[in-house]
């Protein structure tokens, strides 16, 4: 008798934590119902309608992919766009977790001064986030812009040109030449770019235990040793984090010309299926990228439970 009053007030604590948890996740689904699979819905519809627009609002007719056809067939600049774009984040994408994982690495050394450098490699976002915010910062910081303008553009501009004459006069081809000039180009543009990967980097090297690294240095480990054997494998759920983060950031960043073609051929242009049918392809080839780049390196990532 006291094993089945016993059961089943377990079962009402257990009915109450699940009950706890829906109201919880109320907003949640709010939230996803009414701000996402409703507007992708629509969007999905708009790419497959003739979408009108008039006094009462807009009307939608079921019109098949022609409007795919048009992105595909017709607009040849938006193909292109993408497949730059792509090229582009594949370019970047191993750049930026690299300098990441080396600058985390340094920032989780113990040395006088270290919140100093980590602040310093986060004010790229700070800054970004104001320009957003206020969209006049560059206006206000009319002494740092001309500075930039004329004398650290000019500079890197000068010291690009040299660089470039000289590997032209080692020899090495154009085509060379001009993909290492094109990297040096986005030096500036790399270290913005990796101010989040740094910081969730930076956290998951300080959450390893160090009795891990007491356990290796008895063992005889080198310093080296236990960066490959300890702190790389420990790391790489959140290297895969990283890649994935950067990829989805890089693809819809405001700065992406793909995105500035959807959101022109929507409001000025007023071709809101076609937009949307761009939309829906760009959709389509960022998410098959994710999934190689997940089923790729999910194989190297560590797991304690194996």
């Amino acid at each position: 008798m006291k094993k089945a009053n016993v059961s089943k007030l377990s079962l009402s604590l257990k009915n109450k934590d699940i009950l706890k948890s829906y109201v919880f996740l109320i907003p949640v689904i709010y939230g996803l119902f009414f701000f996402f699979l409703i507007p992708v819905i629509k969007s999905f519809l708009f790419s497959v309608s003739d979408v009108s627009s008039g006094p009462e609002g807009y009307g939608i007719h079921l019109s098949g992919f022609s409007s795919y056809n048009q992105i595909f067939n017709v607009d040849t600049v938006y193909r292109e766009m993408v497949v730059k774009a792509l090229l582009e984040v594949l370019a970047k994408t191993p750049l930026i977790i690299i300098f990441s994982f080396f600058i985390a690495s340094m920032l989780n050394q113990n040395f006088k001064g270290k919140t100093v450098f980590r602040v310093i490699f986060f004010m790229p976002v700070m800054l970004e986030i104001l320009s957003l915010k206020t969209n006049t910062l560059e206006k206000n910081m009319g002494v740092f812009s001309n500075y930039k303008n004329s004398g650290a553009e000019g500079a890197t501009v000068s010291f690009v040109s040299q660089f470039s004459d000289w590997m032209t006069g080692a020899g090495i081809s154009t085509e060379i030449s001009e993909q290492v000039v094109s990297l040096v180009n986005q030096v500036y543009s790399i270290i913005g770019l990796s101010a989040i990967q740094i910081l969730i980097l930076l956290i998951a090297m300080q959450s390893i235990s160090p009795s891990l690294y007491e356990a290796a240095t008895v063992e005889g480990a080198t310093g080296w040793e236990s960066f490959w054997k300890i702190t790389f494998p420990m790391v790489s759920p959140m290297i895969l984090t990283c890649i994935i983060y950067t990829i989805i950031d890089s693809f819809t960043s405001g700065a992406n010309a793909v995105m500035e073609r959807i959101y022109s051929t929507a409001f000025e242009k007023l071709q809101f299926s076609v937009s949307a049918a761009m939309g829906w392809f760009y959709f389509a080839v960022i998410a098959l990228l994710l999934g190689v780049v997940a089923f790729i390196f999910t194989k190297f990532v560590f797991r304690y439970d194996e």
